[in-house]
């Protein structure tokens, strides 16, 4: 869960941003914060996307060992 917070926090700072380099205009500045932004948000929907995977294994092998039990 605290996986998700994290992508939708960084999710709203790239919206944040990216409000603001149409608002300000595009300064070197504000283009580099958006790319860095950008590529956190990306990494935590990864991130996330790992630990639903990991997780979905972990409760199949759960339901598969309970199964032979």
């Amino acid at each position: 869960m605290r996986r998700r917070l994290l992508a939708d926090r960084l999710f709203e700072e790239c919206q944040e941003l990216y409000r603001r380099l149409h608002a300000e205009g595009i300064n070197t500045e504000l283009v580099e914060a958006y790319a860095l932004a950008r590529d956190a948000y990306e990494e935590s929907v990864l991130d996330f996307g790992r630990a639903r995977e990991m997780l979905e294994e972990v409760f199949t092998r759960t339901i598969d060992l309970a199964a032979t039990s």
